[in-house]
């Protein structure tokens, strides 16, 4: 999924999302490779992040925060990374609900 995910990558820097997008959803249907050498998390939680991301700067805000949900809670994203932008994400669109029952499932205080 290495591969996929910096293409993603260089597309979300030539401002192309649709192909950044698209590069990142392959990443997360090769899914992380325990063989070989590869980054842990590319083929979930990191990929998820990133479209996380791009949805969130499309103003596709419900789709933004399923894929933060689906990163911030995967089993390899031991270090619950994306969660301090996720929780951003929420903190700026006045979600307070969602925010309240993430920083429960999370034990993180703001």
């Amino acid at each position: 999924p290495d591969y996929y995910f910096y293409l993603g990558l260089s597309y979300r820097k030539l401002d192309d999302p649709i192909k950044s997008v698209e590069a990142f959803e392959k990443c997360i249907s090769i899914g992380d490779v325990s063989e070989g050498i590869s980054v842990r998390g590319t083929g979930s939680f990191l990929a998820r992040i990133q479209i996380a991301q791009i949805l969130s700067e499309l103003g596709m805000l419900s789709d933004a925060i399923n894929q933060y949900m689906e990163a911030v809670f995967d089993p390899n994203n031991l270090s619950k990374q994306g969660l301090d932008d996720f929780i951003e994400l929420l903190k700026k669109n006045e979600l307070t609900e969602i925010l309240d029952e993430l920083l429960i499932l999370t034990s993180k205080r703001s």
